[in-house]
Order: structure tokens, then sequence, then C-alpha cells
């Protein structure tokens, strides 16, 4: 088994401590490829899921102050590490994350998904986000993302 990227062997790559709640969000993704149980997260196909968590890492994964609230914030009402996510000036897109990295995503995103939305209205509310904050660099692909940010956080633009 090798890395796509850059061939090394990953039989001798470094074991590395995993998140219980990404792994049950690997397990959900899983599921919703077969469109089995999608969490308690209203969507109708496995293809909303997908958006709804693209959206949500894409909230979570940028180096600007409010964004870091918003993973402290995550940390403090649904736990988690808050040395996640690599400690850089440059935070790539999720698809082009080092995995190390894209699993501390994950399992950010997992602790938001497990009480959708009301951990993600918490800890939005917390960072100062609102819709206008947002939505400034990027459209929104889910539905229910845009729902739930322009129903709870509108308030703020």
């Amino acid at each position: 088994m090798h890395c796509d990227a850059c061939q090394a062997d990953l039989r001798h790559a470094p074991h590395l401590k995993r998140d219980s709640r990404a792994v049950e969000l690997q397990k959900r993704l899983e599921g919703a490829l077969e469109n089995k149980l999608f969490w308690d997260v209203p969507v109708r196909t496995s293809l909303d899921f997908f958006d709804l968590i693209h959206d949500c890492t894409r909230a979570l994964g940028t180096r600007y102050e409010r964004n870091k609230a918003f993973r402290t914030a995550i940390c403090e009402l649904a736990g988690g590490s808050p040395d996640w996510i690599f400690p850089t000036e440059y935070y790539p897109q999720m698809e082009t994350m080092e995995c190390l990295y894209r699993h501390q995503l994950m399992a950010f995103a997992a602790r938001i998904l497990a009480n959708w939305p009301w951990t993600f209205i918490a800890c939005a509310t917390r960072a100062d986000f609102s819709t206008g904050y947002i939505f400034r660099d990027w459209k929104p692909t889910s539905s229910e993302f845009r729902r739930v940010a322009e129903t709870f956080l509108a308030y703020k633009t």
C-alpha cells in the first residue's frame, strides 16, 4: 500500500492516535454511501449529507481568528483537543490536507454533526459567526447548512 501523492510505503508510516468520533463519522460516511442513516441530520440523500459535511469543514478550516474561536468553542462544548489543526499560516483545502490534519478536521465535524444543528449554532454564536462572515468567501453547497446559518446566524449580518 502506497501514498498516491509521494509513493511512500504506508506500511512503514507511524501509527497515529485516532479520534473515536472521527472514526464514527467515517462509519456514517460509509453508511451514507449505501443510503443508510445520515445521523440525525435532516437530509434526503447521501449527496446532501456529503455537501453538509463539506460546508462544515469549510467553516472549520481557515486561519482567521473567528474560525479559530469556532474550533476552540467546539473543544470546550463538545470535547476535543485545541491543538488540532496544524499551527501554520497556510490552511489548504480539505481535499489536499495531509491525512493527520484531515482526520482532525473530521473529528471537529463529527462533534458538530452529532447534535446537528445545536452544537454548530452554539459554537458559531460563541465565535461571533454570522451569515455575512461565513459566506464572505464561499457559498454553501448544502441547503441544510444554508438554512441553519440563515435561520440562526442571520441576526448578526
